[in-house]
């Protein structure tokens, strides 16, 4: 969660600001002999990460950007295989392809870097949930993207922790939630206690956001009332 220059793949998709429709049927499984093989980023670049093998009906279901790759004449359709760049390992993979059949989330097992200091399980959930919720804007499954940001707030409100960095461009919904909770959901006290979590300077790019967001509500209560 560390790095205050946003990584590429943590940017918005340009299609985040129109969500896709989401999927009315679920996946047929007419085809249930295709298979299809997606690839967490790949630390070593002389060996391939272990893919995930799902079946193709349910990977092009629920993302056209899937979808679109598979049916393509490029290297993905040839293949039957989709390689996710660096910011999405493992477990977000892994999270992604179960969600495939079970539309639900499950952040057991999540491992610990193999680098680095040692991280809470709360903070790789955290990440993880946010990894996916980034993962599923890029794949345009704003269905998922809702159950990642309900799983965000359950684990931060139960917690009482934000994440310590979002690391996202401005404009992003996932920045604006961080917002929303750091100035109306997050008590101070909390704040106080867990200050070092916050790299230096990571509140005072959202300041901006931060008083909009304040005046917005205020704005929206003298209207109530």
């Amino acid at each position: 969660m560390a790095g205050s220059t946003p990584s590429p793949a943590l940017l918005p998709a340009s299609a985040s600001q129109s969500c896709s429709k989401e999927t009315k049927t679920g996946p047929t499984i007419w085809n249930s002999h295709q298979l299809v093989k997606l690839y967490p980023e790949t630390p070593n670049a002389d060996v391939d990460s272990e893919p995930f093998i799902v079946h193709r009906d349910f990977a092009t279901c629920y993302s056209p950007v899937l979808k679109a790759a598979f049916e393509s004449g490029f290297i993905e359709g040839q293949k039957q295989e989709y390689r996710f760049d660096e910011d999405f390992d493992e477990d977000v993979i892994r999270i992604l392809s179960q969600w495939f059949y079970t539309q639900k989330i499950d952040l057991g097992n999540i491992r610990e870097p193999d680098l680095g200091p040692p991280i809470s399980t709360i903070d790789l959930r955290i990440d993880c949930l946010i990894k996916l919720w980034v993962l599923a804007d890029r794949l345009l499954i704003p269905k998922l993207q809702n159950v990642a940001i309900e799983s965000l707030k359950v684990i931060s409100n139960e917690a009482s922790v934000l994440p310590a960095d979002l690391n996202t461009a401005k404009g992003s919904p996932l920045r604006i939630w961080f917002i929303y909770q750091f100035a109306f959901e997050y008590d101070v006290g909390n704040y106080l206690e867990q200050a070092q979590r916050f790299p230096h300077g990571t509140l005072e790019g959202h300041v901006p956001d931060f008083l909009l967001t304040k005046k917005l509500r205020a704005q929206t209560a003298q209207e109530a009332f």
